[in-house]
């Protein structure tokens, strides 16, 4: 996962709904399927829907970049080589809600996490917790031999559908669907098209947006079935372009999403022009971007303002971010 420290950024939560509280052992509460249309050329896609939970419970132990539930045999529940996503509500003893972090192993009750948790904010014994398996290339476009049913194959990057996965560090991980001489096709690493091996199995981490390039108009679009995570989604946000899938397939805004211009203001940079403030990117759906900026001159109240109107005042925060992808500009790191 790409976070580098645990700041809250931003906040999804799913607005009109809520889940029921999950046994020890999770299944989940509300589930169904989304169909993302995908045009020829970038297409901006989020996972949405995600993988059922496998577990659930409060965590015993919280030290440096291991979590432990005592009461959870992880290393007999968990299969190797997935990779999970743990989902952290520490609010109920003071400490950050929404936290995620990937697991990059375990091992009996242990999880080892991504990053130090106990740098602030930290999380807290007794925080209870979500884990479920991250999405993949495979669970989201298919196998190999499955994406060739429906996606353009080639020899060749180029001449291929690719999946554009945000990368450590800025830009992009990039996957093409492979064929060639009637072999069986298979997702590869753009940057290394010439190794054998289905890539199918990379991880999609749910708060990163996804690019599709799209070679051709996918029929029937991509239909992405899972689990409708109905809690909060904190992101870390470094400067530049970050690329974030709105986790939540409905109910979102500018305001619930990153705060109204007051509340934004505590944690975003603002100016009086576009160019010094950080940007909310909206795609269009026709191939742009509809673009709002954190306004602030003279003392005046922080308001989320149109890019290409940047002088007519009234807050913007009311406007949807159900985007499955929304691109955030950030001047600085938050």
């Amino acid at each position: 996962m790409k976070m580098t420290k645990l700041i809250t950024a931003a906040s999804l939560g799913l607005i009109g709904l809520t889940g029921s509280a999950f046994a020890q052992t999770a299944v989940s509460n509300v589930v169904g399927y989304e169909t993302l249309t995908v045009g020829s050329g970038f297409n901006f896609l989020g996972v949405r829907l995600h993988e059922a939970p496998v577990a659930t419970g409060t965590l015993t132990a919280v030290t440096s970049t291991t979590v432990s539930d005592s009461a959870v045999d992880f290393g007999a529940l968990l299969t190797p080589g997935t990779t999970y996503v743990l989902e952290i509500d520490d609010d109920e003893v003071g400490g950050p809600t929404g936290v995620i972090q990937e697991v990059t192993a375990f091992s009996g009750s242990d999880l080892t996490t991504s990053d130090d948790l106990t740098l602030a904010p930290a999380v807290t014994d007794g925080a209870t917790y979500t884990l479920r398996p991250a999405s993949t290339i495979a669970s989201v476009f298919g196998t190999g031999t499955d994406a060739g049913d429906q996606f353009t194959q080639s020899g060749t990057p180029g001449s291929a559908d690719q999946v554009l996965i945000p990368a450590a560090g800025g830009g992009f991980d990039a996957f093409f669907l492979f064929s060639s001489f009637g072999s069986t096709p298979e997702w590869r690493d753009v940057d290394s098209p010439t190794v054998a091996g289905d890539l199918a199995d990379t991880p999609i981490i749910y708060t990163d947006g996804v690019i599709f390039q799209a070679v051709n108009p996918v029929a029937g679009g991509v239909v992405v079935a899972g689990d409708l995570k109905t809690t909060d989604t904190n992101f870390v946000l470094s400067s530049g372009f970050n690329f974030l899938s709105s986790v939540s397939p409905a109910g979102a805004t500018i305001a619930s999403t990153f705060g109204t211009g007051i509340d934004a203001g505590d944690q975003f940079t603002q100016s009086g022009t576009p160019g010094s403030a950080d940007q909310i990117l909206i795609p269009d759906g026709v191939g742009g971007f509809n673009t709002f900026f954190l306004f602030s001159s003279f003392g005046s109240t922080p308001e989320w303002r149109d890019v290409d109107n940047p002088t007519v005042a009234g807050d913007l925060g009311a406007t949807a971010a159900a985007s499955l992808t929304t691109c955030c500009r950030c001047v600085g790191q938050q």
